[in-house]
């Protein structure tokens, strides 16, 4: 079966997201690709729309965070994908749950976020 052309697109940004993820601070990551109307959802906030409204609670996660992609669906005209899977925020106690992240081309070319949800597991 032939890969579509956003496939690789999309894979290989959430790849880069992941790995900025884990060797900085989790704002970094998202600064470098998110769009200006991403949306991020996180539970104790209200949404945040933009990198500047979410700066804010993006801060609280001071330590890098590991995704763990479970599974990666693209629209029919390869422009959107999504992605979900599980993530782990380091520190002592530590976070983790899943996450779900929508991903678009721009008219540039190149795959920026445009929607972002952590889903935290309940603290043991």
């Amino acid at each position: 079966m032939k890969q579509a052309p956003g496939s690789a697109l999309f894979q290989d940004a959430e790849r880069q997201l992941g790995r900025a993820a884990g060797e900085s601070h989790l704002a970094e990551a998202y600064r470098r690709f998110a769009a200006g109307d991403c949306r991020f959802y996180r539970d104790g906030h209200f949404p945040a729309v933009g990198f500047s409204e979410a700066r804010p609670i993006l801060r609280e996660a001071a330590e890098s965070t590991k995704f763990t992609p479970l599974a990666m669906r693209e629209s029919a005209a390869a422009d959107l994908a999504y992605v979900y899977g599980r993530y782990e925020i380091g520190g002592v106690p530590g976070e983790s749950g899943y996450y779900l992240r929508i991903w678009r081309i721009l008219p540039a070319g190149s795959a920026m976020v445009v929607l972002d949800l952590l889903s935290p597991l309940p603290r043991q």
